[in-house]
């Protein structure tokens, strides 16, 4: 087996020098397959860029190695220093050859989450080190750093440093072998390693080696991460004199260095990779090119580069673009482009509408021309986004109360034209986020268009939480003639429900006593024990249904006599509802006749109100003037009574 040979094809670009109308920089535009991209430079004077990130906030984030990060508005180049930690301001970053301040990730959920990640060199005595910090953003400045590991040996190169987050959740980090060879292959030291922690600087659970940070080994300098779309973890690598690499980073295994470069094909390679589990790289550069940062690109805009990698090169000068196959597990071709067109290109990073920033080191290693260096932005000016449209989460109201539907929207050309449908319940039908008060479960459409009739739809639920369903019990009393006789519920009820019992006891005489919650699975309920005298008691039982909506009114409601030995029975079921129980105002008793005799009382027995139902259906009767407290409701008809309970609060 040979090492692989990949010679780079230069695409043939046509170049347009163009006035900006801000006058800050000279666009050019450059023509790919069929794209047209412009090329302007966003912020100038900076001194060596070494990471450029886009934020959720949408700012750009930049390290410069002296010990600066920056947040630069994209828009107008205007940059805001958060963050001076060189040497020259009596900071601890450590600035010499290729060390410094370094890699840089965002919290996942930043800026909800306002912590940032960085990497950096510092020294200890005449010892350069290397560490990763967390930091918080307060809207200007970095602070409250809180140092995650540190004491990692560095050096004047081969520090790695690049930081991201992966789909899992975890932060990967790189380092070098700090131009200490072996070290790369000692598992318990963490130079030549790729570096996994939780988000707090703990150590994962399911790391390779339990209590380890280190994730693979076996690396010389590491200085690009990018995750694919399912979840592959790419790296590009310096070589020494040969053999640059792209390799995929797989827990747990070794790629190799010092003994293996590149592929597995000199006879001490061939040993050693059958001994020691190594990965081969998947694509590999003699002479060496010096590949940097790259990123998995993946947006429309730019289709000659969608679904590739991205990888800006230092030594060459130019920006690479690998093509995967379909498992993204190989490359396949390779393209270079922009080929000493703005020297050194260190970090490369994309923005949410597919446009590709890019950041440049001069053109000499050695930083002859310090403060000059720039970010430049590629953009397809011509594309036009997709609409992108999430009407918003199914939910779940009840009678009478109200949601909001909040929609997402990006892409398309402004200004967007929203329509809502039906209109049934909502207070607006060209807006975003109307409140809808529907009177029934109602899918709500929503159509978005933009200037250009480019349209999207997407559909979400309101669900009406119905009342509780019918409800059927039965209640029986064992034990009749001994003195502990047993209460026993059987209660149906739907799944969707909860139902409780409210037992409310009263002396012989009609005086409250106490009250009991007892959730509908309980069968059993004693409700007199030996002992206890005279059993002669009153037991009202009062069935309350729940449901998503909360609490609701009561359902029914039985009075139970238990007498000494047969004096026990058990009163009709209630032949009228109540509604609202618990009330503050008022409640509408339903299931009336006309010529019902309806009263009041309190707790204690006493009638506080008598009135006669001339309706046949409802009436209404207005409790606001009582006090808080439990009250009686009874009906009666033809000489039968029965009694609900109603709460006033």
């Amino acid at each position: 087996m040979r090492k692989l040979l990949r010679t780079a094809s230069l695409l043939t670009s046509t170049i347009l020098l163009l006035l900006c109308n801000d006058s800050k920089s000279i666009a050019q535009t450059f023509t790919l397959d069929s794209t047209v991209l412009v090329a302007d430079t966003v912020i100038t004077g900076l001194n060596i860029p070494w990471e450029v990130s886009w934020g959720a906030d949408d700012y750009l984030w930049l390290t410069e190695r002296e010990g600066k990060v920056s947040r630069v508005n994209p828009q107008t180049g205007t940059r805001d220093v958060v963050l001076d930690a060189s040497q020259a301001n009596g900071g601890e970053v450590y600035q010499i050859g290729e060390s410094g301040m370094l890699g840089f990730t965002f919290h996942p959920q930043f800026p909800d989450s306002n912590k940032i990640y960085l990497a950096y060199t510092y020294r200890v005595g005449s010892a350069v080190r290397e560490k990763m910090v967390r930091y918080e953003f307060d809207g200007d400045s970095l602070i409250n750093p809180f140092t995650l590991i540190e004491d990692i040996l560095g050096a004047s190169t081969h520090n790695g440093s690049r930081l991201i987050i992966g789909p899992d959740g975890k932060l990967y980090m790189t380092t070098g072998d700090a131009q200490v060879q072996p070290n790369a292959q000692d598992v318990t030291n963490l130079s030549g390693k790729v570096l996994r922690f939780n988000l707090d600087g703990s150590i994962p659970a399911d790391n390779p080696i339990p209590g380890s940070p280190v994730y693979s080994w076996g690396h010389r300098n590491p200085q690009g991460l990018a995750f694919g779309p399912t979840g592959i973890l790419y790296s590009s690598e310096h070589g020494p004199n040969n053999d640059d690499e792209i390799n995929i980073i797989r827990p747990a295994r070794n790629y190799g260095w010092p003994t293996v470069m590149g592929i597995c094909n000199a006879n001490a390679e061939l040993t050693f990779c059958a001994d020691s589990n190594v990965v081969e790289s998947i694509f590999n550069w003699t002479p060496t090119i010096a590949p940097s940062d790259l990123i998995y690109y993946n947006h429309p805009s730019i289709p000659e580069w969608q679904g590739s990698l991205l990888l800006s090169v230092l030594k060459n000068r130019q920006l690479t673009r690998l093509t995967l196959n379909a498992a993204g597990d190989s490359i396949t071709s390779e393209t270079v482009y922009f080929l000493n067109q703005w020297g050194r290109l260190r970090d490369i990073c994309t923005a949410p509408d597919g446009s590709v920033y890019l950041a440049t080191n001069g053109n000499s290693y050695s930083n002859t021309t310090p403060n000059t260096h720039t970010i430049i932005r590629l953009k397809n000016q011509g594309f036009v986004p997709p609409i992108m449209l999430n009407a918003g989460n199914d939910t779940s109201i009840c009678l009478g109360a109200s949601a909001t539907l909040n929609a997402t929207v990006s892409g398309g050309i402004a200004p967007l034209t929203y329509s809502w449908f039906p209109t049934t319940g909502l207070s607006c039908t060209n807006c975003p986020n109307p409140v809808a008060t529907p009177a029934a479960t109602t899918t709500y459409v929503l159509s978005v268009l933009d200037i250009n009739g480019n349209m999207a739809t997407d559909t979400v639920i309101v669900n009406m939480v119905s009342q509780p369903g019918p409800i059927t019990y039965t209640v029986t009393i064992l034990d009749t003639f001994s003195l502990s006789p047993m209460l026993e519920f059987n209660i149906n009820t739907p799944a969707a429900d909860s139902v409780w019992v409210i037992m409310s006891y009263f002396d012989t005489v009609g005086v409250f006593l106490n009250t009991q919650n007892i959730n509908f699975t309980d069968s059993t309920v004693v409700v007199c024990t030996i002992g206890a005298g005279d059993c002669s008691i009153d037991y009202e039982i009062l069935v309350y249904a729940y449901s998503a909506c909360g609490f609701d009114t009561l359902y029914d409601s039985q009075r139970i006599i238990v007498g000494e030995s047969t004096n026990i029975q058990v009163l009709k079921k209630s032949f009228f509802t109540i509604f609202p129980n618990p009330t503050t105002e008022q409640i509408i008793i339903s299931g009336l006749e006309a010529g019902d005799d309806i009263s009041v009382s309190n707790i204690a027995g006493k009638q506080l109100l008598q009135l006669i139902s001339n309706s046949s259906s409802e009436s209404i009767i207005n409790v606001s003037v009582l006090p808080a407290g439990i009250y009686f409701i009874g009906v009666t008809r033809n000489g039968i009574s029965s009694t609900q309970k109603v709460i006033k609060y």
